[in-house]
């Protein structure tokens, strides 16, 4: 009876810490699955707070290959006679190769997951050559877009990655860009 409630114990305990550590993720302000399009108040609640922990935690987590910092403020944009909320996007200028796109994946999986979105293309190999991290929510369609990013460099750089730029778009109801 006291090894079975040792076991017990054990199994709750490793349970929890796997639990605490796969996480890493911060809620949204309102539930993931929100239909869109969106309000400019409700994509700021989805996006802005999970997005500037994500990239605390990523340059944390993977500090060899990025270092983000906010760089442009979030706006409302017309594109193509859509209306989009683009995030804060975030920089850095570190040197990034294969090995730490798997990083980077992996480190913004959870996140991904706590916006509900799909995760497939992080484990495809494309995401070293160019396609970047990505990731779409079906509800609302806001999509996470971590890509490579050299217009910091005096010149073209045909070669690794030196800078990644992250950032989240999500469509807004017409009315918000009126």
């Amino acid at each position: 009876m006291r090894r079975a409630r040792a076991w017990m114990v054990l199994i709750v305990v490793a349970m929890g810490a796997t639990t605490a550590c796969a996480s890493g993720a911060v809620e949204p302000g309102i539930p993931a699955d929100t239909s869109g399009p969106l309000t400019l108040p409700q994509a700021e609640q989805l996006i802005e707070e999970p997005l500037g922990a994500l990239a605390e935690s990523v340059s944390e987590s993977t500090d060899e290959y990025a270092s983000f910092s906010a760089d442009i403020p979030a706006e409302v944009q017309e594109v193509n006679g859509n209306c989009l909320y683009v995030s804060t996007v975030y920089h850095s200028t570190q040197r990034v190769d294969s090995k730490g796109w798997g990083a980077l994946a992996d480190a913004v999986r959870p996140q991904m997951t706590a916006w509900e979105m799909d995760t497939s293309a992080l484990d495809r190999e494309e995401r070293a050559i160019g396609a970047g991290l990505r990731g779409q929510n079906p509800h609302n369609q806001a999509e996470l877009t971590v890509r490579a990013w050299n217009d910091h460099l005096d010149e073209e750089l045909d070669g690794p990655t030196m800078g990644l730029e992250m950032t989240v778009q999500v469509p807004l109801m017409d009315s918000e860009c009126s």
